[in-house]
């Protein structure tokens, strides 16, 4: 395994700031987008839309609940409940 490879592994889902100021350092050195995604393993569309907009941290919206076995029987749960029973 090289150690690019090693690397690609070991990259988190997201950009943290300090990756973001990697990036950005990297391209005032004048290395191209190609290059630096080479380097720090992200995709080149990656690197390209941080180094547009280097002050936008990635925001993920929450995801919707999941529904569970029991919501079919939700309203007669709570009917029964309400009841006593």
């Amino acid at each position: 395994m090289t150690e690019l490879e090693r690397h690609l592994k070991e990259v988190p889902a997201t950009l943290r700031s300090t990756e973001v100021n990697q990036i950005e350092q990297m391209r005032r050195e004048g290395l191209s987008v190609t290059a630096i995604a080479e380097v720090t393993g992200f995709d080149r569309k990656t690197v390209r839309k941080y180094l547009a907009h280097p002050d936008r941290e990635p925001r993920y919206k929450p995801r919707p609940g999941r529904p569970t076995l029991l919501d079919a029987y939700k309203t007669y749960i709570d009917e029964r409940l309400v009841s006593g029973v």
